[in-house]
């Protein structure tokens, strides 16, 4: 088993049990840093300064991030984040 298949099912393994969004978020940024990353987000696809209440929003970027990206309108292109916005993706996988 490759070493990146092994933290995925740990992880998926740590979100099953995860019995609030804190949990959630820690196992998160645990495999996040395991993967050698050192900032992540992992948001809806939604105004990250106004989100909605319903919105999924795990980040650990520097508060002044957001704020800065939309000052400089990076919205406008950023390639993930221009992706995010017209394409959704579903993939199955059956192990």
């Amino acid at each position: 088993m490759t070493r990146y298949f092994r933290l995925a099912q740990e992880f998926i393994e740590e979100a099953k049990n995860s019995n609030n969004i804190i949990e959630l978020s820690k196992a998160f940024e645990a495999v996040i840093k395991k993967l050698g990353c050192t900032y992540y987000a992992c948001i809806s696809n939604v105004d990250p300064l106004n989100p909605p209440k319903h919105a999924i929003v795990l980040s650990n970027y520097p508060a002044e991030w957001p704020l800065y990206f939309s000052e400089q309108n990076y919205h406008k292109i950023d390639p993930i984040y221009l992706t995010t916005q017209t394409r959704i993706t579903l993939q199955t996988i059956n192990i």
